[in-house]
């Protein structure tokens, strides 16, 4: 059947017309049909043997897509970048799709030489991708990540301490606008917020609650269920330690479906994940991803009283 649409121009509504090309604005098969189209430019990319990726444990990684954001990993920009220019450019010419070099950055990692041509933007304080701030460090990374979050969430409450909303809708207003922006980079990277930011963001959302007035009952009392004479009040390292828990749940299925391991296996090798997570020596790897997350499992063992030796019969 013939697709047809309309456009809708300050309020008024066109008159139906077919569409010869393309789908639908919103239509939930466009994104798969992108997915398919620029296949061919990551293949393109990944067989190039002109381009050298980045190797951990003899997987060589080049190319990571999502939809039309790419990320590209290459140790040899001198011979890597024309060969990626190239298929681009041949890329392009087939199926009409071009790359802005305006909003292209490069990062370069170590003393690399930038005598070649290179048209992108180089970078030695980072970039922005998918709503995450990479930086050449990891420790950078995780700072300016929560940083920004962080100042954000202070401005927004106290613009929002004179708001005319009732008080179990400034609640939902913090569940709704606060967490999930606090959420994304707590999923996203191995980050555990610090006593004094937890104690920071929550003190500043109960002065919202509460219109600046002193609070009568503590932390903990607003923080219990309704049923049990709390207001459900957001627990912020509740929250950041569930998403933790997502990474965690990957390494024990990991194991005990006997599937692929997670990138991160190979910074504990020769051990594996699992032996970590039951291990009863606090052992430092000196990884950040990984001592994160052991160090959540046990902060987690301790919070519920619970054994954190595991079994086949453990319900994952």
């Amino acid at each position: 059947n013939l697709l047809r649409a309309s456009v809708i121009v300050n309020g008024i509504k066109s008159s139906e017309f077919g569409l010869q090309r393309s789908t639908r604005q919103g239509d939930p098969i466009s994104p798969l049909i992108f997915a398919l189209v620029i296949e061919p430019l990551a293949e393109a990319i990944r067989n190039n043997q002109s381009i050298s990726g980045y190797q951990i444990q003899g997987v060589e990684f080049k190319i990571l897509l999502y939809t039309d954001d790419v990320l590209l990993f290459v140790t040899n920009p001198q011979d890597a970048i024309p060969s990626v220019l190239s298929i681009i450019e041949t890329f392009g010419y087939l199926s009409g799709y071009k790359v802005n070099m305006n909003k292209t950055i490069a990062l370069p990692l170590g003393n690399l030489p930038r005598t070649c041509n290179i048209p992108f933007t180089w970078s030695g304080s980072g970039f922005k991708y998918l709503g995450i701030h990479i930086s050449p460090n990891i420790r950078g990374i995780l700072k300016q990540n929560i940083d920004i979050v962080r100042n954000s969430i202070k401005k927004d409450l106290s613009r929002w301490m004179d708001l005319p909303v009732s008080w179990m809708g400034r609640i939902n207003l913090i569940k709704m606008n606060v967490l999930p922006r606090l959420l994304y980079p707590l999923q996203m990277l191995p980050i555990t917020l610090t006593k004094k930011t937890v104690k920071e963001i929550e003190k500043r959302y109960v002065k919202v609650y509460l219109e600046g007035k002193k609070p009568r009952l503590s932390m903990k009392t607003l923080q219990l269920p309704k049923d049990k004479g709390g207001l459900a009040f957001p627990n912020i390292l509740l929250y950041n330690w569930s998403c933790h828990s997502r990474v965690i749940h990957e390494w024990i299925h990991a194991y005990l479906k006997d599937t692929d391991d997670p990138l991160e296996a190979w910074t504990c090798q020769p051990f594996n994940l699992l032996s970590e997570l039951v291990s009863k020596y606090n052992k430092k790897h000196n990884k950040v991803m990984i001592d994160t997350y052991l160090k959540t499992w046990r902060d987690m063992s301790k919070y519920t009283e619970s054994n954190p030796i595991l079994s086949y019969l453990t319900p994952f």
